[in-house]
């Protein structure tokens, strides 16, 4: 189902694939991949699943039935720093993360021991910034900054072709560089254009791609001697940061044997971080996928996974709410059952398995996680369309367009929001379950009823007491009937969120009942029947504060 539509060429291939019509634009973003990996589908062996890059491929007619080789539980994603990076290789190995690559990036040196390396150049020459996935594998801090240069005729022969095939991206280029023309550029020095391009100190990576020793560069200056891998300046800010909010990734935690079955809205996991719009409070708030678990059978809750930028550091709190009749769910923590809460250990992927035997009810339920900082806005992981990702000539191209379920909400104020009005875009949440079906019996409450009016009402009762020789014999009993149906219901305070109409419908049939009382119109009659009114009025407001207290205590 992994179909990918371009709006303005029409387009399509199979996989987490961008088609357009420039083969230079061809791929996809690495956060596809992630959530790809964690999701229920895993990921299978390339033996069983070739790699094909043509457009019209088709996957392999036993896909479906293909087993995973592993699933990945836990990703961790920085901003990617040279402070940060270091330390995700040293802790965690491999750092994938985006590189600036184009057909006009000419500045691939070969060294005298067949390494290749790329130079600083490479961001000035990209403004637009397109993107090429790598793994930074390794540093060196004494790789000298003079193996790095520049082929200073093959730059100056591709800005003329730059000049004559597509002026604005030149015009971008000579803006960046802080140069007035392209006959400008040509009378600088070399050591002018050495001084705009190169780096002023030592220190490189050591990357990883995926072309492999025999792919050539984009020029032809020769074959990869040295296993595919290369060096990128420190300085080289083609890695840092290419699009808005970057991130740089490592696989942190995978499982070869786990059989749960994944429930998620996400169809292409955690692609965007958007912060709350002021309609939330962005140092709290909370996201809610709802998701239907079956009839028939219910599920042993394995695990949750969620997806985060800006929270490591954070607290957390997850709930399972029930569902109403009417297919929303409360906007009120104390109406849900609280199943884990902790302190988020990392941006990006975090599994969360739960050692509880918790079974979940049959049908739809959601799972609501709140998140709390006391710095930057959490920025929750969403699947939503890419807008003006890239930026070709004048031509905007968006990017791809998920399938957005409607079942994701926020939670903020006592109020529940829709992910437009909350995020300004429509989305789904990259928060997931992992269960196994079972058919015991479920031990989880799924939220309870609100009882505060019928509380309320039955404390005012209490307080004034009516005499039942005030009153005619059929009004009384109607009235008995009513109160005893509100007493039974609220005794234990016990009904499910779902059944808050029987609450409710409750409190209206002893309002009613009240109304109706019919008395012997005698003077006492008429005074108790006022004076009740005046109760009702007075010692509701009266006891309003009381009993929030008294509900609150007892939670």
């Amino acid at each position: 189902d992994l179909i990918f539509v371009c709006d303005t060429c029409g387009a399509q291939g199979y996989g987490p694939n961008r088609t357009v019509n420039d083969p230079m634009m061809e791929g996809g973003f690495e956060e596809l991949v992630w959530g790809y990996l964690t999701s229920g589908r895993g990921a299978l062996k390339e033996s069983d699943v070739p790699y094909f890059s043509e457009l019209d491929g088709e996957p392999a007619e036993n896909f479906d039935e293909l087993q995973s080789f592993f699933k990945v539980t836990d990703i961790v994603s920085v901003v990617p720093t040279v402070e940060n990076l270091k330390r995700g290789i040293m802790s965690y190995g491999a750092m994938t993360l985006n590189c600036a690559v184009d057909s006009y990036k000419a500045n691939i040196v070969q060294n005298g021991d067949g390494r290749y390396s790329y130079t600083i150049a490479s961001t000035k020459m990209m403004p637009e910034m397109g993107a090429h996935a790598m793994s930074v594998v390794g540093f060196d801090d004494s790789f000298s900054k003079d193996n790095f240069s520049i082929d200073r005729a093959n730059l100056t022969a591709q800005l003329e072709d730059l000049e004559a095939e597509l002026p604005p991206k030149l015009e971008l280029y000579l803006d960046l560089w802080n140069v007035e023309s392209l006959a400008a550029f040509k009378a600088m020095s070399d050591e002018e254009v050495n001084a705009l391009f190169l780096p002023k100190n030592d220190g490189a990576w050591l990357v990883k791609n995926s072309w492999g020793e025999g792919v050539r560069t984009f020029q032809g200056q020769g074959a990869y001697d040295f296993c595919g891998l290369i060096w990128i300046s420190y300085e080289d800010a083609s890695l840092y940061n290419l699009l808005p909010d970057s991130r740089a990734y490592a696989v942190t935690g995978i499982n070869t044997s786990d059989t749960s079955v994944s429930y998620q809205l996400d169809e292409f996991g955690a692609a965007n971080h958007y912060a709350p719009k002021a309609t939330v409070d962005a140092a709290s708030y909370a996201v809610a996928n709802i998701f239907d678990f079956g009839d028939g059978s219910r599920s042993k809750l394995d695990y949750i996974t969620f997806e985060t930028a800006n929270g490591k550091g954070g607290a957390y709190e997850v709930y399972y709410s029930g569902v109403d009749s009417d297919g929303g769910i409360p906007a009120d923590y104390n109406l849900m059952r609280l199943l884990e809460s902790g302190v988020i250990p990392h941006d990006g992927y975090v599994t969360i398995k739960i050692t509880d035997d918790i079974i979940l009810p049959e049908g739809k339920g959601a799972l609501v996680m709140k998140v709390a900082s006391s710095g930057a806005p959490i920025k929750f992981g969403m699947d939503t369309a890419f807008f003006d990702w890239y930026h070709y000539g004048n031509e905007v191209i968006q990017y791809y367009f998920p399938i957005i379920s409607g079942d994701s909400y926020v939670l903020s104020g006592g109020k529940l929001f829709s992910p437009f009005e909350a995020f300004g875009r429509d989305a789904d949440f990259s928060l997931k379950a992992g269960i196994t079906p079972t058919q015991e019996v479920s031990n989880i409450s799924v939220g309870y009823a609100d009882y505060t009016q019928a509380m309320r009402l039955l404390a005012t009762l209490n307080a004034f007491s009516l005499d039942e020789k005030l009153y005619t014999k059929e009004s009384w009993a109607q009235y008995k009937a009513a109160l005893t149906k509100l007493q039974t219901l609220s005794i234990e305070q016990s009904l499910a969120y779902s059944e808050q109409q029987a609450v409710d419908d409750a409190v209206l049939a002893l309002n009613n009942a009240i109304d109706r009382l019919d008395n012997k119109h005698t003077w006492e009659g008429v005074i108790a029947l006022l004076a009740l009114v005046a109760a009702l009025i007075t010692i509701s407001l009266m006891t309003s504060i009381y009993f929030i207290y008294i509900r609150k205590a007892k939670k």
